[in-house]
């Protein structure tokens, strides 16, 4: 029950925010992408493999990783829709697969139906992230490519911003 759960959240969720079209060639590389920054993570400790970076990846996980690296970087998944996504419940991350390989990764603030899951703490080196409001959002990144159903896109930079109630619920990083 569980899993058929996860697999309609995350079902619609890819259809919410046009996940699966993620083609980025010759996408322009953003200030977060080769910034360094210290942040507090999840556990309280400064490192850099607490930001969001935007088109590359949250934290340990990066993009097009292997769901055996995602396993060996974080260990076994609180929630695994198997062949679709992994829930890590105390790092408010869902990270969404395609052919075993990372597609998306989502910092979620919660999840329907998995009231275990955390809000992730997790955010950009420029200071955007769960709770963040809207303004935040376009004072950190400028004007979006594309606003769609409560969603601030930055296709260029491989980065939306879902809202709700006027603050960040949701960032993909894509």
């Amino acid at each position: 029950m569980k899993r058929q759960i996860l697999f309609i959240f995350v079902t619609l969720l890819l259809g919410t925010f046009g996940l699966g079209c993620s083609d980025k060639e010759n996408q322009s590389e953003s200030d977060d992408a080769n910034t360094t920054a210290q942040v507090t993570n999840p556990g309280d400790q400064d490192t850099t493999d607490a930001l969001i970076q935007p088109g590359i990846g949250v934290g340990q996980i990066k993009l097009n990783m292997t769901v055996d690296d995602i396993k060996a970087a974080l260990g076994r998944p609180d929630i695994d829709a198997t062949g679709i996504s992994y829930v890590y419940a105390d790092l408010g991350i869902e990270v969404v697969f395609k052919n075993d390989k990372v597609l998306n990764i989502l910092c979620v603030h919660h999840i329907n139906n998995a009231p275990n899951v955390k809000a992730c703490k997790y955010r950009t080196v420029k200071g955007t992230g769960i709770g963040s409001t809207e303004s935040d959002v376009t004072s950190a990144y400028g004007e979006p490519t594309k606003l769609s159903n409560g969603a601030l896109m930055y296709k260029e930079l491989g980065l939306r911003f879902k809202l709700e109630d006027g603050q960040v619920h949701t960032i993909i990083v894509y």
